[in-house]
């Protein structure tokens, strides 16, 4: 305290007391002052030979610490489904300052932790468990590939971790003496660090690993059992060792083999540090820059600055132009230029440079890197401050922005040219590493790894053609394809070739189970339509949103149409059309079979196009809509994503809730969908009828047979031979299934959408009881010595060829040609399109009438 005039000063006791002694008659002012509390101004007088006594209380400053001190751990990895403790340690040299009360909050992260001792120094919680995490519908059931709509580890290897599946967890606690005085401090909790699923890591960052969930003998896997082995030195051990997801922590550089002993399977993982390529492009010496170090070091990435399709065997290519290009590789130093907005901060560091992560110390990280030269998040957010980074600290420089390693893992002579596919990344975990949207795909079919497994690997149909769109290295693939020329007779003739250019007459360049695998078309490393199926991580053509297609596709369609001015759209409408299938669409000859269209064509009648009965065209107003398909499928939330406070969708599951972004709010998008369900039953009767008619015609038909209770095949014999037979119907089948009127369309309808076998009771039946049923190609695991017992039977009806005799050149009953089979078409167009009329209404109504009125014709003669 201080006393005015003069130079007055003194310290008080312990007990706050204090005094001045032989101080001359006057006025004064006097100032008290104490941490903690706001500053006091007294005046008072002084006599003649008196004493002045002054009793004061000093006011708490509630904006201060009062000296209060308060710390926690912070950045702690706990595991999945573990207990966890925090422990604040406060501290107060006030000594009047009593014990302080302590009250923690969770402010962040997911999910919200159940927590106890809320209001001591300790808090106690459990992290979640991993089945939470990956939204695995039953937490007990061992893990599935694909369970209610969210993709759960499948397949054996390393697990990708996404930012959203950490286990997260954000803390304030907040200390307060008796006098007001309060200090408050943060920290966080992760289940995990978010990894990407790599082969090519990081050390000291945890590895998750994934068991098969088959056994080797096609049965459920129930049991696993793993070893580690690392190399010289290393301290590591595996966690959950015999569970289905094991985890550890490579601590050196060098490789790890870990193997699962019960299925006989193992893997390499290849761990190192970080060394970072980031820099000013076209500055020569910034930081590490690409132009002269990093990955086009040594020969590497220097071959020709184009766009890689196929491997091949020269050098490989020079990408860093089109990243440049990119907002990656800028995404730090638009942030501490303040180009990113104000919000941006120390905690955006983990996904805004290379290798930021404060739980994993000494592997090369910007963490590491930022604590040894000193330096300390800028306390503005302006222009320059990168430039200034760049100049000062170019070592810091290099580990900074988004690079080549954030996505491909550590550079390692290990990998590189040894084992490349440990450092190639298709799966969505790469981009999960940073990007949200990773829960709401889960939840789309995009992200069914099934579909990928079962139709674009080597083991697949037709991976030539499968691949193209049921795989991301196959459309990644085939979208550079398209660019690349394959343009002369549509992009029905850009198969997947072995160097990546439009095929060849002859089949020089045609794809082989060599090129399938570099391409990553292995059951083994397929994926499904992540992230890098539509977005392409290099940006080569500088699209928006980095797709590989926008705007136009460079020639028609599969389905034969031309696509410009689609805007994003345009990259959903390479694979969501008719495809090859509808190549059958407008052939006239009577022999020729009916191709129903491939599922998703919503193409087809947003463009109001290749129906039968129709006009060439007949356009939607959707087609208005900024965009086309993403203007409505990710733009816009559905009304889950809406309360959960979502403000894109990339699960591109629409509902009617969006409609009113557009329309009146009288608009009831589900009454258009019931008047276009009634008119699909109404057009589904009538089909149903007009084969009644054909069936019933008197006539021989010669198709396959299959007993409808055990569906394997009759061996009946006669003019057809095996497996094939001569029927004479004389009187009209009863049913082929139970007409629905419940939920769902009829069982016959939901055959002839893809012309599969239809049920027929026969009035008279032509095969004696004790007929045998025998395997074929199409039944391989049928009992030998079954016999059919009678009861209905199974005939193909795409397959019928009728007439008053046995031959092979009779029509079939059902073809491209004929009326009957150009409205199962139509029928299937509008079903495969899913949107009941959204799409395109006045093309859907449309197109059930005029089908409608010409089934109205249907006869035995003109069929």
């Amino acid at each position: 305290m201080t006393g005015e005039p003069g130079a007055l000063s003194a310290t008080s006791a312990a007990d706050g007391s204090f005094s001045f002694s032989k101080v001359p008659v006057g006025g004064y002012v006097l100032v008290l002052s104490l941490a903690g509390y706001l500053d006091q101004t007294v005046p008072i007088s002084v006599g003649l030979n008196t004493t002045t006594d002054l009793t004061v209380a000093l006011a708490t400053d509630t904006t201060s610490s009062g000296g209060l001190a308060i710390s926690v751990q912070n950045d702690l990895t706990a595991g999945y489904d573990a207990p966890v403790t925090l422990t604040a340690h406060v501290t107060s040299p006030a000594a009047d300052a009593g014990s302080p009360t302590v009250a923690w909050t969770q402010t962040g992260g997911t999910p919200a932790a159940q927590l106890a001792g809320t209001g001591t120094p300790s808090i106690t919680f459990h992290t979640l468990k991993l089945s939470d995490a990956k939204l695995e519908a039953n937490p007990g059931a061992v893990l599935g590939p694909y369970d209610g709509g969210g993709l759960v580890p499948a397949r054996f290897g390393p697990m990708a971790i996404g930012i959203d599946e950490t286990g997260n967890y954000q803390f304030q606690v907040t200390a307060t003496d008796p006098e007001g005085h309060s200090a408050t401090t943060t920290a966080m909790v992760w289940a995990t660090p978010p990894t990407n699923g790599l082969r090519s890591v990081a050390f000291g960052v945890p590895l998750w690993f994934e068991g098969d969930t088959f056994a080797a003998d096609g049965g459920a896997a129930t049991s696993w059992s793993w070893t580690l082995a690392g190399p010289q030195g290393s301290q590591a051990t595996l966690a959950g060792a015999g569970t289905q997801f094991p985890s550890f922590t490579p601590d050196l550089p060098g490789r790890y083999t870990v193997t699962e002993t019960v299925s006989g399977q193992s893997t390499t993982v290849y761990a190192n540090s970080w060394d970072g390529i980031s820099g000013i492009a076209s500055q020569s010496g910034s930081g590490n820059d690409y132009v002269v170090q990093g990955c086009t070091s040594s020969g590497c990435h220097t071959g020709p600055v184009q766009y890689p399709h196929a491997p091949d065997a020269g050098a490989a290519p020079n990408m860093f132009p089109y990243w440049a290009g990119t907002k990656h590789a800028v995404a730090f130093a638009d942030g501490i230029d303040g180009n990113l907005g104000p919000d941006f901060g120390a905690s955006c560091l983990q996904c805004h440079t290379l290798g930021y992560s404060p739980a994993a110390l000494g592997n090369g990280g910007f963490d590491d890197e930022a604590s040894k030269d000193k330096w300390t998040f800028p306390a503005t957010l302006a222009p320059g401050n990168y430039a200034a980074l760049v100049a000062q600290l170019p070592d810091l420089a290099q580990k900074s922005n988004v690079q080549c390693e954030n996505c491909h893992g550590p550079r390692n002579m290990d990998v590189m040219g040894v084992d490349d596919t440990a450092a190639v990344p298709f799966g969505a975990g790469v981009c999960g590493q940073c990007h949200s949207q990773g829960q709401q795909w889960k939840g789309s079919l995009h992200a069914n790894l099934q579909v990928a497994l079962g139709e674009a690997t080597t083991a697949g149909p037709a991976p030539a053609n499968c691949a193209r769109c049921h795989s991301a290295q196959g459309f990644a693939e085939y979208t550079q394809e398209l660019l690349a020329g394959c343009v002369a007779a549509g992009s029905g003739s850009c198969q997947l070739t072995a160097d990546g250019n439009p095929p060849v007459d002859g089949g020089a360049n045609a794809a082989n189970a060599a090129t399938y695998a570099l391409l990553g078309l292995t059951s083994s490393a397929v994926e499904s339509q992540t992230c890098a199926a539509c977005h392409d991580p290099h940006d080569v053509a500088g699209k928006p949103h980095q797709l590989r297609i926008y705007d136009s596709v460079p020639t028609t369609l599969m389905n034969g149409l031309a696509v410009d001015g689609a805007g994003s759209g345009a990259v959903c409408m390479v694979c969501h059309n008719s495809r090859p299938s509808s190549a059958s669409f407008g052939v006239t000859s009577a022999s020729s079979t009916l191709v129903t269209p491939h599922n998703g064509t919503q193409t087809d009648v947003l463009y109001g196009a290749n129906a039968y009965f129709m006009p060439a065209t007949m356009p939607s107003p959707h087609l208005a809509v900024a965009d086309t398909c993403v203007g409505c499928h990710e733009r816009i939330p559905n009304a889950a994503e809406k309360d959960a406070g979502q403000t894109s969708n990339h699960s591109f599951i629409a509902d009617l809730s969006i409609c009113s972004t557009c329309h009146a709010a009288a608009f009831d998008g589900a009454v258009i969908q019931q008047q276009t369900q009634n008119g699909m039953t109404q057009l589904d009767q009538a089909i149903f009828t007009a084969i009644s008619t054909l069936l019933s015609a008197a006539g021989h038909y010669n198709t396959t047979v299959r007993d409808a209770q055990t569906l394997d095949y009759l061996c009946v014999t006669g003019d057809g031979g095996a497996l094939s037979a001569y029927l004479p119907l004389s009187s009209v089948p009863a049913t082929y299934a139970p007409f629905a009127t419940s939920a769902g369309p009829p069982v016959h309808v939901t055959q002839w959408r893809s012309l599969a076998s239809l049920q027929v009771t026969f009035a008279q039946n032509p095969f004696p009881i004790g007929t045998t049923e025998c395997a074929s190609t199409n039944a391989p695991y049928v009992v030998p010595g079954t016999t059919y017992q009678g009861g209905p039977v199974v005939i193909s009806i795409s397959a019928a060829q009728a007439g008053p005799t046995h031959s092979s050149s009779n029509n079939p009953i059902v073809s491209s040609a004929s009326i009957t089979g150009k409205a199962i078409y139509n029928e299937a167009l509008l079903n495969n399109d899913l949107s009941i009329g959204i799409h395109n209404l006045p093309f859907t109504q449309t197109v059930i009438a005029n089908t409608m009125a010409q089934l109205a014709t249907v006869t035995p003669a003109n069929p």
